[in-house]
């Protein structure tokens, strides 16, 4: 199966929280008819299939990552090329400077090294598991098999049919912090990681994939 990776670059520089004001510029910017930049089937129900759309902040610039978005989607990135961007205290006019399309063939193969970053793993029951896991390496093991989990959902979202056994391991865990989300400030983890499934890079894995959390780097 061959995946299509469209990159969207923006200048100015944005800051991490500045992310979510940055969703809603675009999605402001190019109508909230386009469901695929807000990710909601109507005013109060969230669609809980992948996001096409994610919204990244990549060597400080705002990215849109858009996965096998429609032609007429891509449109709007040319039609639009500055967004608006109202922050409290300032506003920033956007520009887009590159758009990077990248064809990524899915599969299984030799074992490939990455990264992710700011990775919020665990919900509210897993994480009390977690925290009554004693040691290290059942911890590490733990995060292994939500990981997997991961990386499933995402194959079964853009209808990657997962027909061999999907090998990972954590190789180190870089950070553990906190980070704010929706209101809460949730635990999430940036680390590296191995595993046989050939990945996209800038694709997310686990919660909060549409603002940049769980970002896939290659660092092979």
């Amino acid at each position: 199966m061959t995946l299509q990776i469209l990159t969207a670059h923006y200048t100015p520089s944005i800051e991490a929280p500045e992310l979510p004001a940055f969703r809603g510029a675009v999605i402001k910017t190019f109508g909230n008819e386009h469901q695929l930049f807000h990710n909601h089937q109507n005013e109060s129900t969230y669609s809980y299939q992948y996001p096409q759309v994610q919204y990244k902040r990549i060597v400080q610039e705002p990215v849109l990552v858009c996965v096998n978005i429609p032609r007429e989607n891509t449109q709007l990135l040319f039609t639009h090329p500055h967004i608006s961007l109202v922050l409290k205290e300032k506003t920033l006019q956007l520009s887009l400077q590159q758009i990077k399309l990248v064809e990524h063939i899915l599969g299984f193969g030799k074992v490939q090294s990455y990264r992710i970053n700011n990775w919020i793993a665990l919900n509210e029951n897993n994480y009390k598991k977690y925290q009554e896991i004693e040691d290290e390496l059942s911890r590490i093991g733990f995060l292994e098999s939500i990981l997997k989990g991961n990386i499933i959902s995402f194959a079964k979202g853009i209808g990657w049919e997962v027909d061999q056994t999907l090998q990972l391991r954590i190789d180190e865990i870089k950070k553990i912090k906190l980070v704010p989300y929706k209101g809460q400030r949730l635990t999430a983890f940036d680390l590296t990681f191995r595993t046989n499934a050939q990945l996209p890079e800038y694709i997310g894995l686990g919660k909060g994939v549409s603002l940049g959390f769980g970002t896939i780097g290659n660092l092979t």
